[in-house]
């Protein structure tokens, strides 16, 4: 018997390949590893693109049917985060699935940052999100993913381990990761987290997972609570590097199936067609063709000059990374999406095949559908449906018009008209994709007079209310419950950074105007010295015109103002604005804010 003599590097890469692809079930021809996860699919890569609506536009429209996207990138602010920006990319969502019947998974990055640049700790809130005092928008976050009507991919943080630009550490981020992913869990959300690592550059060590200061797995926040891992990839010489090896077979130790939520042709691009194929693309996917555990990517689909002049980024230099920029990159690109290997954009019933799910029988009816109206918005309620799989989610329809969907058998809906008739009726989506019979509905007269901006006596919560910021700035908003202007509680505005221009600095809630109807907005406000604010009512777009615009002084005796406008020229998107940006260092109190609208 000849014995023949593997050498030791040899040897070590062939027992590296047989950890990665031996501790998990693999399945199927193209031998991908399946370990169950939340939203895994058994023998393929999701194909994704982003990571704004331009740019997952035009990758999408490039693509021909059959070879679409499957997941859709986009990112949010935790604290910034609003009904209305999140509604616009609902509305994408409805708009593929409608107009190409594609039904995407989205991949939502939730940033816990001021902003980029800024070094360890002072760039970041994760310690103040750890600590609870962001969960009024964990909880807006909940039910805004409640209402799309997709399963998402939700990337906690972004990238946890980029110290020098997002400034996470340790001990606050695994706290912080858990507190959102326990909010979601308890929301019954179809939702897989995602936690995911990007390469750190230094002088003296090169290219490393672990930053500066911390070892990445310093950042786990347990099996328990991720549900992916992730990588961010843009230089092709990670394709082979020794940490990108380590990770996937540490992911491999965990069970963790691995997606690359963030890779784009850096300093490459695609201008040079294929010679910029051979140096980034062609090595691009024979990693991912090598590698088993990796099962979705998401590609930055940008001209990097434009877009960081657009975003105000420090990447203006990366080049022109767009596929459709250059015709011998766009073939290829076609051709290697060709591969069995993708999942691409179907619709949600293919989906849920290749999650395992074949279901034909729809579900029965929802019964018992009753609507009530609370003084600012109607509450539904609902007997569950039957199946003989499960009840995914509810589809809510207002006055036999689509209005969004729900995990749960409540819903409030706030985008309601003073003096309207309303009717509401609700089916049943099963976790095949197939949909009940409508349930007999539920009528309701709504009021002549409505209030549009509900806890504006901020007694029980925070309710909708919001801080938006711009360029650095920050207002700190919390309930005064010591010493409030009337009740138990009133809004506490701390300015702690304002540039002197009112609007980059904003208190307020958004609300649905109607054509015809009248708007009464009164409120009481306080501050520790004088100062002055400008309230609007205010377009949340082009051309941002107010229906109600006035400056206002307050100081150190609580004040009540009053104002009136009557018939706005459209049914509109509106903000109730209270602009803080000249009240640099200062504490505001709001109470008893009223937005009444009337017939």
């Amino acid at each position: 018997m000849k014995v023949v003599k593997i050498p030791a590097a040899l040897a070590l890469l062939i027992m590296t390949f047989f950890v990665i692809t031996s501790e998990a079930q693999t399945s199927g021809p193209l031998d991908r590893v399946y370990y169950g996860a939340r939203l895994e699919l058994k023998d393929m890569i999701y194909n994704g693109a982003g990571q704004d609506p331009a740019g997952f536009k035009n990758y999408f429209n490039v693509m021909p049917a059959g070879i679409k996207p499957s997941i859709y990138m986009q990112y949010f602010q935790l604290k910034d985060l609003t009904p209305n920006d999140f509604n616009r990319f609902a509305q994408d969502l409805f708009f593929y699935e409608k107009k190409y019947n594609v039904y995407l998974v989205p991949q939502i990055g939730i940033s816990m940052t001021y902003g980029l640049a800024a070094g360890e700790g002072s760039s970041c809130y994760d310690k103040e999100v750890a600590e609870g005092l962001y969960d009024d928008k964990i909880e807006l976050l909940c039910r805004l993913l409640d209402g799309l009507g997709h399963p998402v991919f939700l990337r906690i943080g972004v990238e946890f381990n980029g110290l020098s630009w997002y400034g996470y550490t340790p001990q606050p981020f695994v706290k912080a990761f858990k507190r959102i992913t326990d909010a979601v869990r308890a929301h019954n959300l179809e939702a897989a987290t995602v936690w995911n690592a990007a390469f750190n550059w230094s002088r003296s060590k090169g290219l490393r997972l672990d930053n500066e200061k911390y070892a990445y797995m310093q950042y786990y926040p347990g099996d328990n609570y991720a549900d992916w891992w992730g990588l961010s990839m843009f230089p092709p010489e990670l394709f082979n590097h020794a940490e990108t090896k380590k990770f996937l077979k540490n992911a491999a130790a965990h069970k963790k199936p691995v997606m690359i939520a963030e890779t784009t042709p850096i300093n490459i691009g695609t201008d040079n067609g294929q010679q910029d194929w051979n140096a980034w693309f062609k090595p691009y996917f024979d990693f991912i063709d090598k590698q088993p555990i990796i099962k979705a990517l998401c590609y930055i689909n940008w001209d990097w000059a434009q877009k960081s002049k657009e975003y105000n980024l420090p990447w203006g230099d990366w080049g022109d990374c767009r596929i459709e920029a250059n015709s011998t990159i766009i073939n290829l690109y076609k051709n290697e999406m060709g591969n069995p290997l993708y999942y691409h954009g179907q619709d949600e019933k293919a989906l849920r095949r290749a999650l395992g799910v074949d279901d034909t029988v729809p579900p029965g009816k929802a019964a018992a559908v009753t609507a009530a109206f609370n003084g600012s918005s109607v509450d539904l309620t609902w007997q569950p449906a039957e199946d003989n799989t499960k009840v995914l989610r509810y589809e809510i329809y207002k006055n036999n018009k689509f209005l969004c969907t729900t995990y749960k058998n409540t819903y409030r809906d706030g985008d309601i008209e003073a003096g309207s008739s309303l009717s509401y009726t609700v089916k049943a989506v099963d976790a095949g994709a197939n949909r009940g019979a409508s349930a007999d509905p539920a009528y309701i007269k709504i009021p002549a007079r409505i209030a549009k901006a509900a806890g504006g006596d901020f007694e029980s919560d925070k309710h909708e209310w919001t801080v938006r910021e711009w360029f650095g700035e920050r207002l700190i908003f919390s309930r005064e419950t010591r010493k409030p202007l009337a009740g138990k509680a009133s809004a506490k505005l701390y300015v702690e950074k304002a540039s002197g221009t009112n609007w980059h600095v904003q208190f307020g809630h958004f609300f649905k105007s109607h054509t015809g109807m009248k708007y009464t907005l009164s409120f009481t406000i306080k501050a520790d010295a004088p100062t002055e604010i400008e309230v609007l009512l205010q377009q949340t777009h082009e051309p941002y015109a107010a229906i109600i615009a006035v400056t206002v002084t307050a100081d150190t005796t609580p004040r009540k103002f009053t104002f009136v406008n009557t018939s706005p020229a459209q049914d509109d998107s509106l903000f109730l604005s209270f602009m803080c940006g000249k009240a640099n260092k200062r504490t505001i109190y709001l109470d008893d804010i009223s937005l009444i609208e009337t017939k």
